[in-house]
C-alpha cells in the first residue's frame, strides 16, 4: 500500500527520520479544531509531497487509509467495522461537499502546479477546499501512530480525538475525526456540565465542522449589558433562528453570518441588502431598531466585502455604539482601521491598529474589552507580530483619561504567560490575580468581586467586597476553592467547595449567584459528578430580604421533567417590592403546555407547543428586573413569533404598593406583520419608563423599518397626558433626516441632544439641551 511504503521508505532510523522530515512534526498536533491548526507551511510541504508520489486526489489518500484499516482488522484481529462505516460515512459526505461546491477532482495538483505561492495560495482557498486539504494533513501526519497502534482504543483516540476548546470560563468538549467537528458537545462551565444539543431535538450536532440542529449556547450578554444569560440557537436549512423561552427573537441566513453574543444585537439588528446565486452582493446596510444607520459597505461578485467598510463593535448596543471603520480587499482587511465611539454628544474617534500586507495584525493596537460600554470602558492595548500578541499588554479605563488597571505578558506563541492582573465586569468589578502558562492558568490564583450593597432602610451605600481563592491546573480550577466575604475590615469564611482533578465540582457546594443584581446571592446544593441525578427542590438564598425558592426534577441525564415551580420575594428598597410565582411542566427538557405567573394578585399566562415554542395568546412581564416599574405585553404568537395586536402598558407602580392591584395606566403597543415583523403606526415605551417618567415613542413602520415623522413624548408623575418634548423625521430607506431631538443617555428624563442628520449621518454640531418643562 502506498501510504505505509510511502512513509517507510523515509524511516530508515529514528535520528534520519527527524533530522530528515521535520515537515511532519511542525503542526504538533493536540486535540483541537482544524481552524486552529491551520499550519499553512506544513499543508503545503505535504501537498507536495503527494503530487510527487502521484497521489493527485482525496479519494484516493481516504482509499489507501481504508485499505490500511481493513489489513490492520485482519492482522491483529480487531473489531473494526464500526470505525471503517464511520469513516467511509465521513468519506462520503465529504465526497457530496467536493460536488455541491463544484470542487475539481485534482484540484491538489492544480493547487501545486500553479505558479503561486503555495501557502498564499492555501490560505485564500474557498472553506470546502481549505478544510479538505487541512484533514489530509491530519491524516498523513497520524499516519505512522496509525500502522503502529495495536489496540481499537488507540485508533480510535488518533481518528477520533476529542475536542476541547477554551473559552474563558468554560470549555466546549466534543468528538472530532480527524480534528473536524463532528458529533455531541457539552459546555463544562465553571465545573459544571451543561448540554448543549438539547436532547430529542432534530439535529443538533456538529456535522462536518458545522452546527447543526437546536444548540444551547450560554454567556450570552443581556440587555443591561451586565449579567449574562442563555438561549437556544437553531441551525437549519440555511438559517439560524434564536430563541428565547419559546420565543424568536430574530431569525436571519446563515451565509457569512459570525453569531452575535449580546441579546440587543439578536433583537433589533438586521441587515438590508440582496443575494445573487447563494452570496451576499452589492451594498449591505444595518438596520437597528428599524433604523437604517446608513453603515456598512459593499460586497463583489464573489461575496466577498471589498472598499469601505464600517462595522459594529461585536458588542454593539444601545450602550456601547462603537464601529470600526476600514477597507477591505479580496474579503479581508487591510491598512489602517479606526473606531469611532458615539456617547450620544460627541463622537470620539481613536486609531485601532494596522493590517499587513498579509492581512495580518501588526504593530501597536488597541482592543475594545468585549463587555465595552458607556459605563465600563475598558480597553487594551499592545503589540502585534505578524496577527500574534505579544510583549507587555495593558488594560486600561476611559478612553479620554485611560489609565493602566491591569495586563500582563503575552509570549512568542502569542499565549499569556507569567503573572496577570485582570478586571471585568458584571454590576461589580472583578479583579483577577495569578500566574499563566501557554494561555491556561496555573497555581495559586486570586479573585475578588467589588460591590456596593445598600442597606434598604438607611439608604446609605457602603463598600463590600467577595474573594474567591484555590488553585488552578492546565487552565481548570482543581482541590478547595474557599469563597470570603469582606464587609468593612472584617472577613468571613461564607463559602467555596471542591473541584475535581478534572476541574468538575464534587458534593456539596455553596456559591456565589452572580446574576442578582439587587442582593448578593448564595446558591446552596449538592454537586454529583454527572448532573443532578434525580436532584430536587434546589434552593437560593439571599442576603438582604430576599429568598428565591425553585423545585422539580432532573432525569438521569440531568433533564428537565415534569412539574417545575418557582418563588421569588424581594425587597430591594422601601419602594419596589417583588412576588411571584411561576409554574409550568417540561418534557424531555422543553417547556410545554400551560405557564403561569402570578404577580401580586395579578395572573399572567401563556402556552407552549409541543416543541416548547410560545403559542396562542399570552400576557407576560418581560422586564422583571427593572424594579421601578412592570412593563405588561398582550397579544398572539404564532409558534414563536409575535403576531397580530399587540398591547403594551406600565402596572403604575406607585399606586400598586398602596393598593396591591395592576392599574392600567397609557396603553401602547402596534401591529406585527409576518414573523414577527413591526408594521403600521406604534407606540413604544422607553426602556427605562417608569412611573415618575414615562417617555414614550409615537411613529410609523413599514415592514419593519421606521419611516416619517416619530415624536417623543412625555407625562411626569401625577400628570393626566404625554406633551411632546422632541423627535424628527426618517426617510423612506428608515434613515435620520434632518433635525433631530432625541433623549440623553445619561439625562433621558430631563436632557435632550440637538442637531442635523442628513442620510443617517450627524452634520455639524451636537448640543445638550434641557427638555421643555411640562405645564
Amino acid at each position: 500500500m502506498f501510504l505505509q511504503d510511502f512513509f517507510s521508505s523515509f524511516r530508515q532510523d529514528e535520528d534520519e527520520w527527524d533530522q530528515e522530515n521535520q515537515i511532519f512534526k511542525k503542526l504538533c498536533y493536540k486535540s483541537e479544531s482544524l481552524d486552529r491548526q491551520n499550519n499553512l507551511e506544513v499543508c503545503g510541504d505535504l501537498m507536495i509531497v503527494l503530487i510527487e508520489n502521484k497521489l493527485y486526489s482525496f479519494e484516493e489518500i481516504q482509499n489507501e487509509l481504508i485499505d490500511n484499516l481493513e489489513e490492520k482488522k485482519k492482522v491483529n484481529n480487531l473489531e473494526l467495522d464500526d470505525v471503517i462505516q464511520q469513516l467511509r460515512i465521513f468519506f462520503q459526505l465529504l465526497e457530496i461537499k467536493q460536488r455541491k461546491n463544484k470542487i475539481p477532482i485534482y484540484f491538489i495538483q492544480q493547487l501545486v502546479d500553479s505558479e503561486k505561492n503555495l501557502n498564499q495560495a492555501i490560505n485564500n482557498l474557498p472553506y470546502w477546499q481549505k478544510t479538505i486539504i487541512q484533514i489530509i494533513t491530519q491524516i498523513l501526519l497520524k499516519q505512522q501512530d496509525i500502522l503502529k497502534a495495536t489496540n481499537k482504543e488507540e485508533l480510535k483516540t488518533l481518528i477520533f480525538p476529542t475536542h476541547e476548546e477554551y473559552q474563558k470560563s468554560r470549555i466546549l468538549v466534543g468528538p472530532t475525526i480527524f480534528g473536524l467537528q463532528n458529533g455531541n458537545f457539552i459546555y463544562i462551565i465553571d465545573g459544571v456540565q451543561k448540554q448543549v444539543i438539547l436532547i430529542l431535538c432534530q439535529g443538533g450536532e456538529m456535522r462536518m465542522g458545522k452546527k447543526r440542529g437546536v444548540w444551547k449556547e450560554y454567556g450570552i450578554l443581556d440587555e443591561d449589558f451586565q449579567n449574562e444569560t442563555s438561549l437556544k440557537i437553531q441551525f437549519n436549512q440555511g438559517m439560524i433562528t434564536y430563541i428565547k423561552d419559546g420565543e424568536i427573537l430574530s431569525q436571519c441566513n446563515s451565509i457569512d453570518h459570525v453569531l452575535l453574543k449580546n441579546i440587543q444585537q439578536i433583537k433589533f439588528q438586521r441587515w438590508n441588502g440582496n443575494y445573487n446565486n447563494g452570496k451576499k452582493s452589492g451594498k449591505f446596510q444595518i438596520i437597528w431598531k428599524g433604523e437604517n444607520l446608513n453603515i456598512g459597505g459593499e460586497y463583489n461578485q464573489k461575496g466577498e466585502k471589498f472598499g469601505s467598510w464600517t462595522e459594529l463593535f461585536e458588542n454593539y448596543g444601545d450602550k456601547s455604539q462603537v464601529y470600526y471603520i476600514g477597507e477591505y480587499l479580496d474579503g479581508k482587511k487591510y491598512g489602517s482601521w479606526s473606531r469611532q465611539y458615539d456617547d450620544g454628544l460627541n463622537t470620539i474617534t481613536l486609531p485601532l491598529g494596522m493590517y499587513s500586507e498579509e492581512r495580518l495584525k501588526d504593530g501597536v493596537w488597541l482592543e475594545l474589552h468585549e463587555k465595552f460600554w458607556d459605563n465600563h470602558q475598558v480597553f487594551y492595548t499592545g503589540q502585534y507580530n505578524k496577527g500574534v500578541k505579544n510583549g507587555f499588554w495593558a488594560m486600561k479605563q476611559n478612553l479620554n483619561n485611560s489609565k493602566i488597571i491591569g495586563g500582563g505578558f503575552y509570549n512568542q506563541k502569542g499565549m499569556k504567560s507569567g503573572e496577570w492582573n485582570e478586571k471585568y465586569f458584571w454590576d461589580n468589578l472583578v479583579i483577577e490575580v495569578g500566574d499563566y502558562e501557554n494561555g491556561r492558568k496555573i497555581g495559586n490564583w486570586f479573585s475578588k468581586i467589588e460591590k456596593l450593597r445598600t442597606n434598604i432602610f438607611a439608604l446609605e451605600s457602603q463598600s463590600s467586597q467577595l474573594h474567591f481563592h484555590g488553585d488552578y491546573k492546565d487552565g481548570v480550577k482543581v482541590g478547595l476553592w474557599d469563597i470570603f466575604f469582606q464587609d468593612d475590615e472584617n472577613y468571613k469564611l461564607i463559602g467555596g467547595g471542591i473541584y475535581d482533578d478534572k476541574g468538575m465540582k464534587n458534593g456539596k457546594w455553596i456559591e456565589f449567584d452572580k446574576n442578582y443584581k439587587y442582593s448578593l446571592g448564595w446558591l446552596i446544593q449538592e454537586w454529583k459528578e454527572i448532573w443532578f441525578l434525580g436532584r430536587q427542590n434546589q434552593t437560593l438564598y439571599i442576603i438582604n430580604l430576599y429568598t428565591f425558592r425553585f423545585g422539580g426534577m432532573y432525569d438521569s441525564n440531568g433533564v428537565k421533567q415534569g412539574k417545575w415551580s418557582l418563588r421569588n420575594q424581594l425587597v430591594t428598597d422601601p419602594f419596589c417590592y417583588d412576588d411571584y410565582d411561576q409554574n409550568g411542566s417540561y418534557i424531555n427538557g422543553i417547556k410545554v403546555g400551560k405557564y403561569s405567573d402570578h404577580f401580586f394578585n395579578i395572573n399572567f399566562q401563556g402556552q407552549y407547543n409541543d416543541k416548547g415554542m410560545r403559542n396562542g395568546k399570552w400576557k407576560e412581564i418581560k422586564n422583571k428586573d427593572n424594579q421601578k416599574c412592570k412593563i405588561i405585553y398582550e397579544g398572539e404568537y404564532d409558534n414563536g413569533f409575535q403576531i397580530g395586536k399587540w398591547e403594551i402598558y406600565d402596572d403604575n407602580y406607585d399606586r400598586l404598593l398602596q393598593i396591591s392591584q395592576i392599574i392600567i395606566a397609557q396603553r401602547g403597543g402596534g401591529t406585527y406583520i409576518q414573523e414577527g415583523i413591526k408594521d403600521g403606526m406604534w407606540i413604544e415605551l422607553h426602556e427605562n419608563f417608569f412611573y415618575r417618567v414615562e417617555v414614550r415613542y409615537d411613529g410609523q413602520y413599514q415592514s419593519g423599518i421606521k419611516i416619517g415623522d416619530w415624536i417623543i413624548k412625555k407625562k411626569n408623575m401625577k400628570k393626566t397626558n404625554y406633551k411632546q418634548i422632541g423627535g424628527g423625521q426618517y426617510n423612506d430607506q428608515g434613515m435620520k433626516i434632518g433635525y433631530w431631538e432625541y433623549l440623553s443617555k445619561f439625562y433621558f428624563w430631563k436632557n435632550l441632544i440637538v442637531g442635523n442628520y442628513i442620510q443617517g449621518k450627524k452634520i455639524g454640531i451636537f448640543k445638550e439641551e434641557k427638555a421643555r418643562k411640562l405645564l
